[in-house]
Order: structure tokens, then C-alpha cells, then sequence
């Protein structure tokens, strides 16, 4: 449904818009993720629409925001998932960068720290060269 419904048109169209709202960029990761979850047609249609480069804009626009960079992490996983086109798209748009940022930038020992910096590494890996 979100996918006829224009939903994720408009999820991009709001990170556009809003490069520097750190909620604005956070939700639309969230949502993102939750839309592409489990849905091959979803990927597609994400990668379609320019989402994969939105997620990587917002992680390196709010480098030090954990909440934003788990949601990005998991919107980025959720795309990846079974969908090399869409890996592709996030190394020509220098996810492994901004995962690499992620990393150094999240040094905190709290479990929001800790579930970003395990999902960014675990991206990191998938991303990885055969």
C-alpha cells in the first residue's frame, strides 16, 4: 500500500526538504526502514526514488545523533537485504563512509550506543567485497 500511496515519495521529498531537522531526517529512517522491511517490491521501490542516497545525506548531515544512525543503520539493512542493486547504490553513495563516521563518532557505552555501532558493523560486512 505505501508503495501505490506515494509514501515513500513523499519520506524523500520531506529529507530533501529538511536536510538539517535532525527529527525529520530520524523519522524518515524509521520509516523507511519499517516500509522496507520483509518487502522485495519495497526495496525496489525505495532505491527507485532516491531513498538509499536520503539515509546516507541524513547519516552524515547528524553523524553524532545515535537514534538517527540506528534508524539509518536499520533502514539501510532492511534495503540491502537480498537486493544488490540496492548495495551497489549505497557504495556508489558512500555508505561505507558514513557507516565508517558512525563508528568513530559513536563512543558512547549506553545501549542505544552499543545497538548502532553493532548495526553499522554488521552493514559494514554486508557491504564488503566478495
Amino acid at each position: 500500500r505505501a508503495r501505490s500511496a506515494g509514501a515513500f515519495e513523499a519520506v524523500v521529498a520531506a529529507m530533501d526538504t529538511h536536510p538539517l531537522v535532525e527529527d525529520v531526517q530520524y523519522t524518515a529512517c524509521a520509516a523507511l526502514g519499517n516500509m522496507t522491511a520483509g518487502s522485495v517490491q519495497n526495496r525496489t521501490r525505495a532505491r527507485s526514488v532516491g531513498a538509499v542516497e536520503a539515509v546516507v545525506v541524513a547519516m552524515v548531515a547528524h553523524p553524532l545523533s545515535v537514534l538517527l544512525q540506528r534508524a539509518a543503520c536499520a533502514a539501510l539493512g532492511h534495503m540491502s537485504d537480498g537486493n544488490v542493486q540496492n548495495r551497489t547504490r549505497m557504495g556508489n553513495a558512500g555508505a561505507v563512509g558514513a557507516l565508517n563516521a558512525a563508528l568513530a563518532s559513536i563512543q558512547g557505552t549506553t545501549a542505544e550506543d552499543l545497538t548502532a555501532r553493532d548495526a553499522a558493523r554488521t552493514l559494514l560486512l554486508r557491504l564488503a567485497p566478495p
